[in-house]
C-alpha cells in the first residue's frame, strides 16, 4: 500500500511539475511575443514651446482651505471660445461626494457653463462622453 501511495504522490508530483512548465512557457511567451500588426505605433518626436502646465490643488494653509484651480478655470475659458464642437471626457461626473466633503461644486459648473454656452450658441456641437460609473452602474 505505501509503494502505491508514492507512485501517485510522484506521478502527482510529475502533474504540477509540468503544469506549472506550462504556464511558465505561456507567460514567457506572452511577453516575447510580437504584438498584433497595427496596434504598436511610434509617432516621430514633435517639439512645441507653447505647452503649458495646468494644476489644481487643494491644501491648509494657516488653517483655512485653499483652492487653486487652473485646469477648471482653462476649461470653462475654452469651452467660452469654442466656435464649432466641444468634446468633454470626464470620468466620475456626479454630486456623489457633495455632501460629505467642502470641495467646490465643479460637476454643476461644468454643467451649466455647457448648457449655457449652448443656449448662446446653439450652433456649437457638445458632445459629453462619461462612463457608467456615474450611475454607479444602474444601481441609482
Amino acid at each position: 500500500m505505501g509503494e502505491l501511495k508514492m507512485k501517485t504522490k510522484k506521478k502527482l508530483l510529475i502533474v504540477v511539475v509540468v503544469l506549472l512548465f506550462l504556464v511558465l512557457l505561456t507567460g514567457i511567451y506572452g511577453l516575447l511575443k510580437p504584438l498584433p500588426e497595427g496596434v504598436a505605433l511610434q509617432s516621430k518626436r514633435y517639439k512645441n514651446s507653447s505647452v503649458e502646465f495646468l494644476y489644481d490643488l487643494t491644501y491648509q494653509k494657516q488653517g483655512e482651505k485653499v483652492y487653486e484651480q487652473e485646469i477648471f478655470s482653462k476649461i470653462f475659458e475654452i469651452i467660452e471660445e469654442a466656435e464649432k464642437t466641444i468634446v468633454v471626457d470626464m470620468f466620475l461626473f456626479n454630486g456623489q461626494y457633495a455632501d460629505h466633503y467642502d470641495f467646490p461644486d465643479l460637476s454643476n459648473q461644468l454643467t451649466k457653463k455647457l448648457i449655457d454656452k449652448k443656449k448662446n450658441d446653439p450652433g456649437v456641437k457638445i458632445f459629453f462622453i462619461t462612463d457608467e460609473i456615474n450611475t454607479f452602474y444602474g444601481s441609482y
